[in-house]
């Protein structure tokens, strides 16, 4: 790390792609952090509006925005990795183009992994829609939004087989805890976030939660984090069977948890795609194939065919 590398404390990286609604509120945020010390990347994954004039003009001339411009589309883990790359912060912290945090976030989050010797931090988040900013919720249960506390990387995949959804969080890394192996997996779509965390969990990182709520999370309706695609879940299966338990006994049952669930979603799937067919052949293959995927069915079958029930 040079001279001039180690003024900065955190490299904020933001992966961009048609971002133009939001993106000026979440590059104003970062630059308006108590924490100076600071840069802020924005990688680029070849949008097609003007998110990029948008955010330069946010920043107002602010040094500390970094732009990374890319020719071609690879998804928010390669532009990440982009980012990854030239960042020189101590930690790194992401916020993603659409939400938001609170002023005190970084310096805060920062200050208190340092004290506690943590690897990892993440504070609660403020969920909220679009299209009804007003009802605003806080995301952790109680159990965990009570007082700071560490996460084993067997709690931490617990947490996302209920449903607590840890995965959601926007952690900060210590980068000289893990150099290379700070890079996420360029497979995924969707969970890069949660599989990253995973990895690093499993290799002895320290992760600390913390109760404060300085991430503002903004739930779009129809968003690709809440679609799900064959595709995209094989490649979420593929990713975690590339995870090592090792000697770690809970871990190892909460990953073959987690396998179990992605295989329910994956069979859920094509149950859906038999229910909107009116295929009941298909459905009653489907179920038997996989009867625990019927669980994600929140309407009987015979509402979903749109058959009635005998009187």
């Amino acid at each position: 790390m040079s001279k001039n590398d180690a003024a900065i404390r955190v490299s904020v990286i933001m992966a961009n792609y048609n971002g133009a609604a939001h993106i000026a509120a979440a590059v104003e945020s970062v630059l308006r952090q108590t924490e100076p010390a600071l840069e802020l990347i924005v990688s680029d994954d070849a949008s097609t509006d003007d998110s990029l004039d948008i955010a330069r003009n946010a920043a107002a001339g602010d040094a500390r925005l970094v732009l990374l411009t890319s020719e071609t589309r690879g998804g928010p883990a390669i532009a990440r990795n982009r980012a990854l790359a030239i960042a020189r912060g101590a930690w790194v912290a992401i916020v993603d183009n659409d939400d938001h945090i609170d002023a005190e976030r970084l310096e805060g989050l920062i200050n208190r992994a340092e004290a506690d010797g943590a690897d990892l931090a993440a504070d609660n988040l403020i969920s909220f829609y679009d299209d009804a900013p007003e009802q605003k919720r806080l995301h952790l249960p109680a159990r965990f939004a009570r007082a700071p506390q560490w996460i084993s990387a067997a709690a931490y995949v617990d947490a996302d087989n209920g449903s607590a959804g840890l995965g959601y969080l926007k952690p900060i890394f210590r980068r000289a805890a893990f150099g290379d192996a700070l890079r996420y997996d360029e497979d995924l779509q969707i969970g890069e976030d949660a599989q990253l965390m995973t990895q690093l969990l499993s290799r002895g990182a320290r992760l600390r939660l913390y109760p404060e709520a300085w991430y503002h999370y903004r739930k779009r309706r129809g968003s690709s984090s809440h679609r799900q695609k064959p595709e995209t879940i094989e490649a979420m299966i593929a990713a975690l069977d590339r995870i090592d338990p090792g000697a770690d006994e809970a871990l190892a049952a909460a990953l073959a948890l987690r396998r179990r669930n992605l295989l329910d979603a994956l069979s859920f799937i094509d149950l859906v795609a038999a229910l909107k067919a009116r295929d009941a052949g298909a459905v009653a293959r489907a179920a038997i194939k996989r009867p625990s995927a019927l669980r994600l069915l929140s309407e009987p079958i015979a509402a979903r065919l749109g058959l009635r029930p005998r009187t």
